[in-house]
């Protein structure tokens, strides 16, 4: 080997290892980047009463629909991240002090479970009406027009969803008993 040859594989080594070296420092960089995002999202709004072990919590990404005090209306956003006293989305920051209703009823399952029960129990009663009159005056032709037991059975199902549907607890009122956290 001549020093020529000598000198190119040294060059070629070296930039090797500097290679390397800018390898390594990116790839930390991008660890301790992606360590931070995850870090972050693991803050939680946490809605719960006090002496109650239930808790509804609320993440980053999730949906939120609220009503802010003064405000006849719900809003509805996505949350995308929080902070101390607020959660952020993506046109605006709203503070948990100023939130006086919060929707929960897609985050409670049991809520989710008895809303479409009710739901159930009135198409139930409607279509128990419809086919008995369908029954009796087109396919048995009667002029029996006695329709007291269909009426009393499908208003039974029928009031039965909707006292179902009312019993549904669909809304986290903020007040001296009932709060809102934030934590990491």
């Amino acid at each position: 080997m001549d020093l020529q040859t000598l000198i190119i594989d040294n060059e070629k080594n070296s930039l090797y290892r500097k290679g390397t070296g800018y390898f390594c420092v990116c790839l930390f960089l991008i660890l301790t980047a992606a360590f931070q995002v995850t870090a972050m999202a693991q803050s939680k709004m946490l809605l719960y009463k006090i002496g109650s072990e239930k808790t509804t919590v609320f993440e980053v990404d999730d949906e939120i629909r609220f009503k802010v005090k003064g405000s006849e209306f719900f809003n509805k956003t996505t949350i995308v991240q929080f902070s101390d006293s607020s959660f952020f989305s993506a046109d605006y920051e709203v503070l948990i002090g100023d939130i006086e209703k919060i929707d929960i009823r897609d985050k409670r399952p049991e809520s989710r479970s008895l809303g479409k029960l009710g739901s159930f129990f009135i198409y139930a009663g409607v279509f128990y009406a419809a086919g008995d009159v369908f029954n009796r005056e087109v396919i048995q032709d009667l002029d029996n027009h006695d329709y007291t037991n269909t009426a009393l059975i499908s208003g039974s199902l029928i009031g039965t969803g909707a006292v179902m549907k009312t019993l549904n607890k669909g809304y986290f009122r903020v007040n001296k008993k009932r709060r809102i956290k934030i934590i990491d």
